[in-house]
């Protein structure tokens, strides 16, 4: 098999596995908050580097110098308001509206590198970045309250997430990025339980529950991200985050199957229009020379 076949694989299998998260997680918010939800999620996301790490003999992965100790809880702190804001928005919208928003992070963190890395910034990645947010604008026209203050929320999400990546890249560039995804989940896991337990404390999550709350954690951070960083052995970065763009699609078909819940076709084009966009501007960043956006981890 051929490294581009290979490659075109691997960022589907992350665009699917990502996919998924957004479906188990709207189920499982239907019966419990986003901090409890949270709390559990990434336990188990953190189990799962865990074992991956120490059965692949990766624990060298497990070190991290005195120096990124301050950025990695500055960067949880970030994250925290990052994946709390998206889990409210899924629990209030159709699972994906918030994917088609929550694209839009490749959006951030190409204007935000422009403006703190000073990485390039050109016409055709403006128009890319146009393009999108007409597709923004064309979802949120006419849509009922709940959709637009879950837009609202995927959007502050996706921006507290894109500042985490510009700190990544500013400061923690020579991490390994499984020790940051391992640590990142690790980090989470102990606000959100600090969270719960110091203020509304732990919902009784019934074992059905717990389920599809470890198969979300098992498709969203962890399979996700080992199947984008595999892509990276035999792609181009910017050809992986184009693959993993049409994300969306796997959510439409996945929550019209399990959930049988479908936006309308406005919101549906609108989605497309972003799509669209993304991909202007991905091309658009491969011509500047500059690194091309890296891909979310949830």
């Amino acid at each position: 098999m051929k490294d581009f076949h290979r490659g075109t694989i691997l960022a589907l299998l992350s665009a699917i596995s990502g996919a998924y998260l957004f479906i188990f997680s709207k189920h499982v918010l239907a019966y419990v908050g986003p901090a409890t939800y949270c709390s559990y999620y990434y336990l188990f996301a953190a189990v799962y580097f865990t074992a991956w790490l120490a059965l692949s003999r990766q624990r060298t992965l497990f070190r991290i110098p005195p120096r990124a100790a301050g950025k990695l809880l500055l960067i949880a702190g970030l994250e925290s308001v990052s994946v709390f804001a998206l889990f409210t928005a899924v629990r209030l919208m159709d699972p994906t509206l918030a994917s088609f928003f929550n694209n839009s992070q490749t959006v951030f963190i190409i204007v935000l590198s422009a403006v703190f890395l000073k990485e390039r910034f050109n016409r055709l990645e403006s128009l890319g970045t146009a393009v999108a947010l007409g597709g923004i604008l064309l979802i949120s026209y006419r849509s009922a309250e709940p959709a637009l203050l879950g837009m609202a929320l995927t959007l502050l999400s996706a921006g507290c997430f894109s500042c985490t990546v510009v700190l990544v890249k500013k400061n923690l560039g020579d991490l390994p990025p499984l020790t940051i995804a391992l640590y990142r989940a690790v980090a989470l896991m102990a606000v959100f339980n600090i969270y719960a337990l110091a203020g509304p404390g732990l919902e009784p999550v019934s074992p059905s529950l717990l389920a599809y709350t470890a198969a979300g954690a098992l498709f969203g951070p962890f399979l996700n991200i080992l199947f984008y960083f595999y892509s990276l052995k035999y792609f181009e970065a910017s050809k992986t985050s184009l693959v993993r763009a049409s994300q969306p699609i796997f959510v439409l078909i996945n929550a019209a199957l399990f959930l049988h819940s479908v936006p309308a076709p406005r919101e549906i084009a609108g989605g497309l229009v972003i799509i669209l966009g993304l991909y202007i501007l991905v091309l658009g960043h491969e011509r500047s020379l500059a690194a091309p956006p890296p891909d979310p981890v949830r």
